[in-house]
């Protein structure tokens, strides 16, 4: 929702389209690559050498230290503001550098590496929540910079991003190079649509057309019952499953449906239209089918 606000700003300093990408796409390699440290987790003390716990903390403060700024309470005068960039330029550096010898030195079960050097090659794993965000902000920050504040744009790439999720679902891009780095279906499309359709609210609120407060909820009921529509009219295809992103999960917002209480089956989809859950306390299990097609609810991730 914020794309338009900050993407927007600068263009309306006179930047362009192409003086802005480089800026997205550092941001975008940022987010991923913090993501990709997080989601490896704290390394294994003994083949690392020395405490996995302290690699931790050397990891966010070296991230902290890599993408923050500090500048003094009052304003200083030209010379110091000088020495201040100049601190800040080290002080980024320093933080960049040490991630880097970060994920070199990484060591998990069963040796298990962030980057390796011979061959040459990164663990991504699955990026991480801040690189799954990077990625979905790349492809919005493209749709905004694409069409602006052309809101009917916008909900067609959202409806295109959900198509590249069924066309995945099939089989399209099964061998294609990109989805070997990363899942087109899911990351890039069902993902980005999460946050293409944040962008189009944002656009609406930025917009001078919707000043009013009752024209901003107008808009926003409105596009909540279309996207509620879409979910049910996909649910029985798809099912829920918030790791494998279905459309459910992206048109109704879902971010966990799961309880602890709730037990499902092992299989990747339950065979009957019912999901399992055990009371606390007591062996009993109740059954019960809703409105959506819990049959299709994922195992657990």
């Amino acid at each position: 929702m914020s794309i338009p606000f900050a993407l927007g700003g600068r263009l309306g300093k006179g930047q362009s389209p192409w003086e802005i990408l480089p800026h997205v796409v550092i941001r975008t390699l940022s987010l991923i690559a913090i993501g990709i440290l997080m989601v490896h987790e704290t390394p294994n003390t003994a083949a690392l050498g020395w405490s996995g716990d302290w690699w931790c903390v050397l990891m966010y403060l070296s991230a902290i230290a890599a993408f923050c700024s500090i500048s003094p309470l009052v304003s200083a005068g030209e010379s110091r503001g000088r020495t201040w960039r100049i601190f800040n330029l080290a002080l980024r550096f320093a933080g960049f550098l040490a991630l880097v010898w970060l994920a070199v030195v990484f060591r998990g079960p069963q040796g298990r590496r962030i980057i390796s050097l011979a061959p040459f090659s990164i663990d991504t794993s699955w990026y991480g929540i801040l690189g799954l965000i990077g990625w979905a902000y790349l492809v919005a920050s493209a749709v905004f910079l694409a069409f602006r504040q052309s809101r009917t744009a916008i909900l067609a790439c959202m409806a295109l991003l959900m198509c590249l999720f069924a066309a995945d679902r099939g089989g399209l891009f099964e061998g294609f190079w990109l989805n070997r780095i990363v899942g087109i279906g899911g990351t890039l499309g069902s993902h980005a649509a999460i946050a293409t359709g944040g962008l189009l609210i944002g656009s609406m609120v930025a917009s001078s057309d919707f000043t009013s407060l009752g024209a901003r909820a107008k808009f926003t009921f409105w596009f909540g019952a279309g996207c509620a529509a879409a979910a049910l009219l996909l649910n029985r295809t798809y099912g829920i499953s918030k790791k494998q992103r279905d459309p459910l999960v992206v048109f109704l917002g879902l971010r966990d449906y799961r309880n602890p209480l709730v037990r499902l089956s092992s299989s990747r989809r339950c065979s009957a239209d019912k999901i399992h859950i055990s009371t606390a306390g007591a062996g009993r299990t109740k059954r019960f089918a809703g409105l959506f097609d819990f049959g299709n609810v994922a195992g657990p991730a």
